[in-house]
């Protein structure tokens, strides 16, 4: 199915999905005692790793799902923007800006957080952001229409 050929409707249920449920993130953790981890998350479910093997599945953990969304609190809002775009309610700029910051603020917190386990503790950390959600978007803003906003909301 081409993209132009989405629906408003199509649109908004694909970044929904692409927004929870797709993986966002990465965790991986490893020390010289040999002990390595993963985890594999999104919004509402983690996939823990041990030595590559499977370890647990957690689905609406509390813990996770508060960190989760507290770091992609810009994924929901490129994804609004997505499709507001696609309606020819916004413009793309702004999506584009947000998209930048759905990869930014992982990384900002991720690397310093990464560069201290290291220096501290001496384990290999990596957290790091998987932009499935932003390359699809990205895809999805392409095809629209440029939308020139005169004001910050539509009349009805």
């Amino acid at each position: 199915m081409e993209i132009e050929a989405f629906t408003r409707r199509q649109v908004a249920y694909l970044m929904t999905v692409l927004t929870l449920i797709v993986p966002f993130g990465v965790f991986w953790q490893g020390a010289r005692s040999g002990n390595v981890q993963t985890a594999i998350y999104s919004m509402i479910w983690v996939l823990r790793l041990v030595h590559g093997e499977f370890y647990s599945f957690h689905a609406f953990d509390l813990t996770y799902s508060f960190t989760a969304v507290t770091n992609g609190v810009f994924s929901i809002l490129f994804a609004i923007q997505v499709v507001r775009c696609f309606k020819g309610d916004a413009s793309r700029r702004i999506a584009y800006v947000l998209g930048v910051l759905t990869m930014l603020i992982p990384v900002g917190l991720g690397v310093p957080l990464m560069f201290s386990a290291l220096e501290q503790y001496e384990i290999l950390l990596y957290m790091g952001p998987v932009p499935i959600q932003l390359i699809i978007g990205i895809q999805l803003l392409r095809k629209t229409e440029p939308v020139t906003v005169t004001a910050p909301w539509k009349e009805a």
